[in-house]
């Protein structure tokens, strides 16, 4: 506790050893020895001083953006580059600021973002991240190398858990056009929120990258149907057979059908959000009680095993509600074609209609109280 508690304060500020001497005396443990001063300054210049990670990145920290989500909490975001950031080879300052707080909102409207998730109580209002642009794709593709045993497989970007009370690190290579940097910064951050709403813990690829790439392309106007459309794209218009969730998390059939996480999972998502099934905050609820309460994944477990049985007694409802969004859309191309002037206007009339997703009326200034039992059922809005 006494080691955490310093660790945090080191991370924005100085103190001097008469201020961690009072840390020491005010929890009554007597004084640090020589060897813990040592092992404690050696920590904080491993994990905490900017110079550490530009001298593992190549890359110099710029600025920090701070978003004032709510009156409760704000969040702190760290920007690296090899280029200031008003540079014209980089998004700007107010360009990434504005892409950070639009995912933020749709975060929150979506899945509702709650203040109970900072990693130390002692700061608790404060959430810690980094950004890392790289300009050069080819120190990117250095650095990824570096950490990835596997080797360069993630072209555009990356987002991985950090230590301490910083929440997550994020990679991005900017050498693409603006767009493309923008969406990838969203990307990423939206990992980096998923970090945060479980406390810092892992969840299976599929709904990682589907979380992304549905929060994403709300902010880009998508709606289910252009999701089910990229997922139909991607298997080559074929939808494999008993496409129900519990095959899609067998590794085995997800790989037989040559299934992939950024197409199928933000279907996924807009099935679950369609539904008002509160799906996610129930996934975050359970990993959370499960590290919680070193639980081995129990309550992940059976409100998977829950979600499982209501899809049998559906008759497989994902892939009914596939196979209906592509009838749908199937006539409503037919209907443009018939009516081409008022193409336009029906695209933004499905976006403002029930094809409009995530209805639900979430609030982070008044969380929901959350109890494991209703980890097993559906929520009301």
């Amino acid at each position: 506790m006494l080691y955490k508690e310093i660790s945090k304060n080191l991370v924005h500020t100085s103190m001097s050893i008469k201020d961690i001497v009072n840390i020491y005396s005010k929890h009554l443990i007597s004084e640090p020895t020589n060897t813990e001063f040592k092992k404690l300054l050696k920590k904080q210049d491993e994990k905490i001083q900017p110079y550490i990670y530009e001298t593992k990145t190549g890359l110099k920290f710029q600025k920090k953006i701070s978003i004032h989500f709510n009156s409760k909490l704000v969040f702190n975001i760290d920007i690296f580059s090899g280029k200031e950031i008003y540079s014209d080879d980089l998004p700007n300052e107010n360009e990434i600021r504005k892409s950070l707080t639009d995912v933020l909102i749709l975060f929150d409207k979506t899945f509702g973002l709650k203040t109970d998730n900072i990693p130390f109580k002692g700061d608790a209002n404060q959430a810690n991240f980094r950004l890392f642009l790289f300009e050069d794709a080819q120190k990117y593709k250095e650095f990824f190398n570096r950490h990835e045993k596997n080797g360069f497989t993630n072209h555009v970007g990356f987002a991985q858990g950090a230590e301490l009370s910083y929440i997550s690190n994020m990679y991005v290579n900017t050498e693409k056009t603006l767009n493309d940097s923008l969406s990838t910064i969203k990307h990423e951050f939206v990992h980096a929120l998923t970090f945060y709403a479980t406390g810092k813990m892992g969840i299976k690829n599929v709904f990682l990258e589907g979380i992304a790439m549905y929060i994403v392309g709300l902010s880009e106007r998508k709606t289910s149907t252009d999701f089910v459309s990229s997922f139909i794209h991607s298997v080559k218009g074929k939808v494999p057979k008993d496409l129900s969730l519990k095959n899609i998390m067998n590794p085995e059939y997800f790989k037989e059908n040559q299934l992939n996480s950024y197409t199928i999972g933000p279907a996924l998502i807009a099935y679950f959000e369609g539904k008002n099934l509160y799906f996610i905050e129930n996934l975050f609820d359970a990993i959370k009680y499960d590290k919680k309460n070193s639980t081995s994944g129990h309550y992940f477990n059976q409100m998977m095993k829950n979600i499982y049985k209501e899809e049998e007694n559906n008759n497989n409802g994902f892939q009914k509600w596939v196979d209906l969004k592509l009838e749908a859309n199937s006539k409503r191309q037919k209907r443009s074609l018939d009516n081409q002037p008022n193409l336009l206007k029906q695209v933004w009339a499905g976006f403002y209609s029930e094809e409009r997703i995530s209805t639900k009326n979430h609030s982070s200034y008044y969380p929901q109280k959350q109890y494991p039992s209703e980890l097993y059922s559906n929520r009301q809005p």
